[in-house]
């Protein structure tokens, strides 16, 4: 999909992103108690802590990911900043309980013209606050479709994460369509690639949405 960077409304995921980490957070309430989505900024690339956690939980949960390779820091520093703070209509938060960050959630694919998004980057990192997961992106939905007039919510998981499809569904997505997928092995890894329907297929790309007033 095209990215629409002429749309004047995005320019606020240029801002948060350019701004000093802990300038903008998404507050929430889960169960009466707080907790809060922090944006990620040009700033974390210096963080250690925030490199080594965000290294740490793309590793324990590599197989929902669809590239696998060895995850280092330093190759973690890089795709947080070619990957996420480098592209305009892309934009993550780690989500903070209890004062520790537990894991993040992120937002992908703008489209102007159908007001719709992804939601991306979806990954708990650790264990507290049953429900922190749907409640945090119910915050972040809440917040961009005012800030962006979001109509559409899409997004994209695997047919064997049935602890993301059962998030999905109680957040209100359905399912649009599925598309086989196969594991191509590389030198350092490998990635797992749509084809048409065949013989021995066990996973599938889910697409899913969900539409709002």
């Amino acid at each position: 999909m095209k990215q629409c960077m002429s749309d004047r409304h995005i320019d606020i995921f240029h801002e948060w992103k350019q701004s000093p980490f802990g300038s903008h957070v998404l507050r929430g309430t889960i169960q009466n108690n707080p907790f809060s989505l922090w944006c990620v900024t040009y700033d974390c690339l210096n963080d250690q802590e925030i490199i080594r956690l965000l290294a740490r939980w793309r590793k324990t949960h590599e197989r929902w990911f669809p590239s696998i390779f060895p995850v280092t820091e330093e190759r973690t520093r890089s795709w947080l900043k070619e990957r996420v703070l480098d592209v305009g209509d892309r934009i993550l938060f780690l989500i903070r309980v209890d004062d520790r960050y537990i894991g993040h959630v992120g937002l992908f694919r703008y489209d102007p013209n159908q007001r719709s998004i992804d939601l991306d980057n979806i990954v708990r990192g650790e264990e507290g606050r049953k429900g922190i997961m749907q409640a945090s992106l119910e915050t972040l939905m809440e917040w961009v479709k005012h800030v962006l007039s979001i109509r559409v919510f899409t997004l994209q998981t695997t047919s064997d994460n049935s602890k993301a499809l059962m998030l999905y569904y109680r957040l209100g997505f359905s399912e649009t369509r599925r598309v086989p997928v196969v594991f191509h092995q590389a030198d350092d890894g490998g990635v797992w690639g749509e084809t048409d329907d065949g013989p021995n297929i066990s996973r599938y790309h889910v697409y899913m949405k969900k539409e709002v007033a």
